[in-house]
């Protein structure tokens, strides 16, 4: 009786063990998750803002042409 229950005793403490193994590599894993999040939401956020200055940029162009138009046209008269 006492070697079984030292038998369960040491199939117990090896399925712990696996699920420590287990909980290690879980935690590995989402902590790269989480890096290629971090990641990901600054490679957005730069795009963003690039995409804030070709739009300021495009602006500025429209209204400098509408200048030259302006210009252009009191020229003309």
């Amino acid at each position: 009786m006492a070697e079984q229950l030292n038998q369960k005793f040491v199939e117990a403490n090896e399925v712990s063990s696996k699920l420590n193994e287990s909980m290690d590599t879980v935690h590995v894993s989402v902590g790269e998750i989480v890096e290629g999040t971090k990641t990901t939401a600054e490679a957005i956020e730069n795009q963003t803002n690039k995409t804030a200055v070709i739009q300021e940029s495009i602006q500025s162009v429209e209204a400098e042409a509408n200048n030259i138009d302006d210009v252009s046209l009191r020229v003309e008269d």
